[in-house]
């Protein structure tokens, strides 16, 4: 089988479920762990930036 993932070995359901970032509304944490080169201090940035982006969608909802 062939793919086109940069990261064939991650497994997509794992990335989905950070992605829709239910563990931060759980106030629990998430450890991004691997080898050097992997993108672990550019996901959390990705994450944040997404998490906002939900928040202001929240309050714009609000204010309506």
């Amino acid at each position: 089988m062939t793919t086109t993932s940069p990261r064939p070995d991650l497994d997509p359901r794992k990335v989905k479920d950070l992605a829709t970032l239910s563990f931060v509304e759980a106030k629990a944490n998430a450890a991004l762990l691997g080898p050097p080169g992997v993108g672990k201090a550019t996901s959390p940035w990705i994450l944040q930036s997404r998490h906002a982006e939900q928040r202001r969608a929240q309050i714009r909802g609000r204010q309506q």
